[in-house]
């Protein structure tokens, strides 16, 4: 039987960025896969397109958890992204609670999407810092970039950092109970882009890397953090799976490249899709045969 996630997103229309990256690699990970739209929008956000039209949840969103826990709908992993609202963070919360008291525990999986070059997207502010420093103790798997690392661990962000400085970011997100924090985004020379691992449980760091590009690529982060929940529910560990993920990012990547579109269209994963169904299938064998 597959396994169950669910992504809590945004929806773009068009474009190749958040749920529309999230569902089509959880789905060729063979996870079944739910949705909850934090936002709908008929296209992405940013300079490729004009601004689009934007359509909140409201109370929906609360409505579609009590749906689910009237219906007995259960998950095996939660992959949380963009949030609207700080008050959609406390619901992913209650949920969790809920579930885990009522013998449903889910694994968490945390991207932050709310800042990036040293400062808040617009639209957000501090008091997201609380309700991500609230979920702490229930995350699995946390995936900030560097500037959103800074302001949950309240670090003076800076354009360089050094891998001792990095480290030291890592552990203090550590410390609030995370298991595993992966910053993401990291760049210690010119030529390389990468990820920073810290183990809450072995109390190290390490760094892995792919070739940089030097495009503004939308959509990178959404297939890493689905790459990520799809491995932590086949109980991959992270060392492995960030190596394949640096991997197979880099050959999308230069793919996305050689393609006669705009990279700020999105990244093209599609001819890959094999690839992924191939690699989580082998995991998902060894987990059956355990």
């Amino acid at each position: 039987m597959n396994q169950r996630i669910l992504v809590v997103n945004d929806v773009p229309g068009a474009g190749k960025v958040a749920a529309n990256v999230n569902v089509p690699v959880l789905v060729a990970s063979q996870l079944e896969t739910a949705i909850l739209p934090t936002k709908i929008l008929s296209s992405q956000t940013g300079s490729y397109y004009s601004p689009p039209i934007e359509h909140d949840l409201d109370t929906s969103f609360a409505d579609f958890f009590s749906h689910w826990q009237d219906n007995q709908v259960h998950f095996d992993g939660i992959l949380l992204g963009y949030c609207a609202d700080p008050s959609q963070l406390q619901e992913v919360q209650a949920f969790y609670q809920r579930e885990l008291k009522q013998g449903h525990p889910a694994k968490l999986i945390v991207d932050p999407i709310m800042a990036d070059h040293g400062h808040f997207y617009s639209g957000f502010d501090e008091s997201y810092l609380k309700a991500y420093h609230d979920l702490f103790p229930m995350i699995d798997i946390l995936t900030p970039n560097l500037t959103e690392a800074c302001l949950l661990t309240g670090t003076p962000y800076k354009n360089q950092f050094s891998q001792s400085e990095v480290l030291e970011i890592a552990t203090k997100l550590g410390e609030g109970q995370i298991k595993d924090v992966i910053i993401t985004g990291v760049q210690f020379e010119a030529d390389q882009i990468g990820f920073y691992h810290y183990s809450a449980k072995n109390q190290t760091g390490n760094y892995m890397s792919h070739r940089y590009f030097d495009f503004n690529f939308f959509g990178t982060g959404d297939l890493t953090v689905s790459l990520l929940a799809a491995s932590a529910l086949y109980n991959d560990s992270i060392q492995q799976s960030l190596t394949w993920i640096a991997q197979l990012i880099e050959k999308i990547l230069s793919s996305t490249l050689s393609q006669d579109k705009p990279p700020q269209e999105g990244i093209a994963f599609e001819n890959q899709i094999g690839e992924i169904f191939d690699h989580f299938d082998q995991l998902k064998r060894q987990q059956e045969t355990c």
